[in-house]
């Protein structure tokens, strides 16, 4: 049936039969793509050359606890839980959290790990 010869009212019901329509097309359609979950380990340290006051720290307190420790870098490590179609989606999707959230590009480095949670 052509729009203009419509009332409003039934105008509003075919909008939510379609609706409807497109809901139920979502909804049995997300169950087709399999999706992975995933564990991603990132590690987070300082870059060469930036101070590492807390490496230190740590560093004196083993001395003075009688360890001879030469160097104690301290470092982050992240465990992200995270469901994707497959690795290498994983892997672009997690490497643009470190870039946007878990670092700062201007004195961190970072490497992650990838695997399938069992």
């Amino acid at each position: 049936m052509f729009s203009i010869f419509l009332t409003h009212s039934e105008k509003i019901i075919n909008c939510i039969f379609l609706l409807n329509l497109l809901e139920n097309f979502l909804i049995i359609n997300m169950f087709y793509i399999r999706t992975m979950r995933l564990k991603a380990f990132v590690y987070v340290t300082l870059k060469k050359g930036y101070s590492d006051p807390e490496g230190e720290t740590t560093a004196e307190a083993l001395r003075g606890l009688g360890y001879k420790v030469e160097k104690v870098r301290a470092s982050k490590a992240y465990e992200v839980y995270y469901d994707a179609e497959n690795i290498e989606t994983a892997e672009l999707v997690i490497d643009e959290m470190c870039r946007r959230l878990l670092t700062n590009p201007t004195k961190d480095d970072y490497r992650f790990q990838i695997s399938e949670e069992i």
